[in-house]
């Protein structure tokens, strides 16, 4: 028997056994994207109102809210279905926790790279609200791992190139 299988079956007993556990994990799978999406809706509603005056640096700011993330987004899909890394459930016998059908395309995690790319996003614009989406960037990895849906490298992978490619799009450009 693998160690990963060894590890997964004791987290996955452990959510089993703890049905509160299993659906405060199930609740934070399905959900906590939706600061980011409301975050990234409000900043670019905020940056488009800005714009609106005409003013050249409003407008560099917003296309660069767009744009980093973006196309770090598409990149990094197109990137995915190239290296095509099969899921934990695809190599080994484990049942996740939240079922999923998808093959392959594992790495890098797109929710976390997007939840990256986001909170990267609105920290250059607010820090406040852009740390506290890079805390809950990590849960939102930590949900994908302990469901059984990505390796513990798939999430970092997903950190780390949203940071990366955010950090180039809007403080090197």
């Amino acid at each position: 028997m693998s160690n990963y299988k060894t590890r997964y079956d004791k987290v996955s007993a452990f959510f089993n056994s703890h049905k509160k556990a299993l659906m405060t994990l199930k609740l934070f799978y399905r959900f906590l994207i939706v600061p980011f999406i409301i975050s990234y809706a409000y900043l670019l509603i905020k940056l488009f109102k800005l714009a609106g005056d005409g003013n050249l640096d409003n407008v560099n700011q917003l296309i660069k809210a767009i744009l980093a993330p973006g196309t770090s987004f598409i990149v990094m899909s197109i990137l995915r279905l190239a290296l095509d890394a099969k899921r934990p459930y695809e190599l080994y016998d484990i049942k996740p926790l939240i079922a999923k059908n998808k093959k392959g395309q594992s790495m890098p995690s797109r929710h976390v790279l997007s939840a990256t790319l986001i909170a990267m996003t609105v920290l250059y614009f607010n820090q406040s609200l852009g740390i506290i989406l890079l805390i809950l960037t990590f849960f939102v990895a930590i949900t994908r791992v302990l469901a059984g849906v990505h390796f513990i490298k798939d999430v970092l992978m997903g950190i780390l190139i949203g940071v990366i490619c955010t950090i180039f799009g809007l403080w090197l450009i």
